[in-house]
Order: C-alpha cells, then sequence, then structure tokens
C-alpha cells in the first residue's frame, strides 16, 4: 500500500509522532518499515505489533520541547531532490531560532517518490511534506518546517494532525483527556459525533485563542 500519499499521515508521523503518543497511553506499540510506497504504484509494507492493551490512561501535556528531528526520505530521484528539502527546511527553521537534526534516507519503491517529516521530542509534535511533480524541492521542505514552527510557536499540546487521530484512543481511555490545539477541523468534529453514536463519549470543544478539546472517555 502506500506508506506516504497525499491525505493520510505519512509512515514517519505515525512511527514518531503517533506512536510515542500511544505509548504514554498505555498502549503497547512497535512499528517496523520494510519498504516504501509512493503513489501511484504503492508497493509499501510496513508491519506493526500491537499488545493487548486492557486499560488506555489518559496523560497530562506537561513536557517540553527537548529537541527536533527530521527525516527526508527519497526513491528513484536525484541525490539533489532530497538535499534541497533538507536544505529548505534547516534554513526556514533557522528563521524561527529552531535547530533540528534531519537525516537523508535513499531507499528502493515501485515508483518515483519524496517527503519529509519533522518532529519533536519531549513534547511531541509534528509536520511533513510529500514531493509532488512540478513542486520545487524547496518549497516542500519549506512547508513542514513552517507548520512545525507554528505549532511550536503557538504552544499547543498536539499538533493539527494529531487531533482526530487521538480521538478514538481518548474516547476509550479511563478518565478525561484535556489538550489544546490550533485548529479544530470539520473532520475531527465528525468524528466525534460518529464516536458518539457508539460509546457514550462526552465531547467539549472550547475556543479561547487555541481551542481546548476535552473528551471523557468511556473508562471513566
Amino acid at each position: 500500500g502506500g506508506t506516504d500519499v497525499k491525505w493520510s499521515p505519512p509512515w514517519d508521523y505515525f512511527q514518531h509522532v503517533t506512536i510515542p503518543l500511544l505509548r504514554k497511553m498505555g498502549c503497547s506499540v512497535e512499528g517496523y518499515l520494510n519498504r516504501r510506497g509512493y503513489y501511484p504504484t504503492g508497493g509499501g509494507e510496513v508491519e506493526v505489533f500491537i499488545q493487548p492493551c486492557h486499560r488506555i490512561r489518559t496523560i497530562q501535556f506537561n513536557d517540553r520541547i527537548e529537541s527536533i528531528f527530521g527525516l527526508v526520505h527519497s526513491a528513484n530521484l536525484p541525490p539533489h531532490v532530497p538535499q534541497r528539502i533538507k536544505r529548505a527546511a534547516e534554513e526556514e527553521l533557522s528563521t524561527h531560532d529552531l535547530e533540528a537534526h534531519i537525516v537523508l534516507e535513499e531507499t528502493t519503491a515501485a515508483c518515483p517518490g519524496t517527503g519529509i517529516t519533522l518532529w519533536t521530542e519531549g513534547k511531541v509534535l509534528g509536520a511533513d511534506a510529500l514531493g509532488e511533480r512540478g513542486t520545487p524541492a524547496e518549497q516542500v521542505g519549506r512547508k513542514a518546517a513552517e507548520m512545525l514552527a507554528t505549532e511550536i510557536a503557538a504552544g499547543v499540546d498536539v499538533d493539527e494532525r494529531m487531533v482526530d487521530q487521538i480521538l478514538p484512543y481518548a474516547a476509550l481511555a479511563n478518565g478525561t483527556l484535556s489538550f489544546t490545539c490550533r485548529k479544530v477541523s470539520e473532520h475531527a468534529r465528525t468524528e466525534m459525533w460518529l464516536i458518539g453514536q457508539f460509546a457514550d463519549v462526552q465531547f467539549e470543544v472550547i475556543s479561547d485563542g487555541m481551542q481546548r478539546v476535552t473528551v471523557k472517555g468511556v473508562g471513566t
């Protein structure tokens, strides 16, 4: 399938943002990438190992950002393409007084593709961008860097992309989970409604500069 395609979290976001947050909530998850898959051919392969979780716990978002990391992946493209993505991301981050350790990964895939994922450790935030035909490499790097810098500057608990991913786990958690974010998308609001059709979960969204989402899980 597609490990790095539009409208879905790329693999590295799942690996370095989603999984760490799930672990903090008490879930035992391990993920391994065997082969990347890009649009249109796909062909990607991952392995994910999940241990039974008898209780999902809520977490307090008190951590501070300790460091920033990134990965630029590419397949079947000239080496200068990922190098330019990396350089543009580093330059954009530097304009926000941020520094990241970004590595390059040249891989094999069924068709050409490239992309970048940036993430923080301590407080876990992430941002990503995919290369597309006709899009300059520099634009790809800058896009991801701008997104991450915006999330960091906002001081939010979770990035915009994580909101709809964390909701199902928060709904099953034993307790009340509350977090801040920059935006609650219509997709996330629809997800809240849909979850409510299956379980007696209470959601509250308060707008006060940023958005605060509170979820009272069914484990309460």
